[in-house]
């Protein structure tokens, strides 16, 4: 399930890279999901993302994901 998540939010991003101004255009960094059996996968290591706890502990004032991008 989701590597084909990804595979749309992949699909995605390429639209909003084609059709979207950059101005207006959501960031989204797709990664890669690898299945190697029926229960077990890859998933590609992201060493400068930063998790919602952290991004909410280091930001005075943090209400919401949308106004700590605007």
């Amino acid at each position: 399930r989701e590597a084909l998540v990804m595979q749309i939010i992949s699909k995605l991003n390429e639209w909003f890279q084609s059709d979207i101004l950059e101005v207006d255009r959501p960031h989204m960094r797709p990664y890669t999901i690898m299945c190697v059996g029926g229960d077990a996968g890859l998933v590609e290591c992201l060493s400068d993302a930063k998790s919602i706890d952290e991004v909410k502990k280091r930001t005075d004032g943090f209400e919401s994901l949308r106004d700590y991008f605007i």
